[in-house]
């Protein structure tokens, strides 16, 4: 966020080279009103109709997910000493600097003072025991034995509570998905109607075309219709996508050796049609499916 007008997401996928980014204007007109504008981009990758396909899908995504925040907005209330989280970031230093845009009336009113330590109130609210609760944990030795938590250091109150937090535990390795090893494009293409799921196609009507090149040239298309599916040898005159890419790096991707993403969008292989397709292809013909 810059100022209080200007704010900026950018993604970066690391396995497949794709960079955007999404800047967001909000203006407030009234109390009760605000004008947002956005604009979103995405860096050019060596395939440019693979580009735009990618950056449709993301540009339907933000107009799906940004508006998800305005009933948050519609429905926000000012709390002049809101609870924070440690990601919220200096929002009290936030709130003064930007007093200077706006014509904001000083609360006059004295806050109340705090009961003396040797007879501290008992909270009688749920808000006001968690507070408590809070600034115990807060006031709080660290456990850990060297003084510190999460490389903090000890005297800052942080420490304290970071090593009060609820341990969750080393965090568990993601599971991957385990693909049988094809010894060549042909036990690939194969078997590929042996491993087609109806169930994923659904109604799908297609048909995907792949063109190898290299040594290991060869060119097949899969016709899907009725939840059925036959694969040809050869071009069809009207595929629905083509696949583009040599023998060789068609076979290290099926084998889980070479990530599909980053090669479509570094060149080494060439998409033509719905990138959303290709992406269901590996539901449509399950790699790991028992043949």
């Amino acid at each position: 966020m810059y100022g209080i007008g200007h704010i900026v997401s950018m993604t970066t996928v690391l396995t497949s080279d794709m960079r955007t980014r999404q800047r967001i204007y909000p203006t407030p007109i009234d109390e009760d009103t605000i004008a947002i504008f956005g604009v979103s981009n995405i860096k050019q990758m060596a395939d440019e109709g693979y580009t735009r396909e990618i950056e449709d899908i993301f540009y339907k995504a933000f107009l799906v997910d940004f508006p998800k925040d305005f009933p948050i907005w519609e429905n926000k209330a000012y709390l002049d000493k809101p609870m924070l989280a440690g990601g919220d970031g200096p929002i009290g230093r936030y709130r003064r600097w930007c007093r200077q845009f706006y014509d904001y009336p000083e609360n006059a009113a004295a806050q109340p003072t705090a009961a003396p330590a040797s007879a501290p109130a008992q909270p009688t609210t749920a808000l006001g025991k968690l507070k408590g609760w809070l600034r115990t944990l807060a006031q709080a030795p660290a456990a850990n034995s060297n003084g510190g938590s999460n490389g903090h250091d000890s005297n800052n109150n942080d420490a304290g509570l970071d090593a009060h937090l609820i341990d969750l535990g080393p965090r568990k390795p993601r599971a991957v998905a385990v693909t049988g090893k094809f010894a060549s494009v042909g036990d690939y293409f194969e078997t590929l109607e042996r491993r087609f799921d109806p169930a994923a196609a659904g109604d799908l009507q297609a048909v995907i075309q792949w063109v190898l090149t290299g040594d290991k040239a060869c060119a097949y298309f899969a016709e899907i219709k009725g939840g059925s599916v036959q694969r040809v040898a050869g071009t069809h005159p009207a595929p629905t996508i083509t696949i583009e890419m040599s023998a060789e790096d068609y076979l290290l991707m099926i084998n889980g050796e070479l990530n599909g993403a980053r090669a479509f969008s570094t060149g080494r292989g060439r998409l033509r049609g719905p990138v959303r397709l290709a992406m269901k292809m590996q539901r449509l013909f399950p790699l790991e499916a028992a043949v």
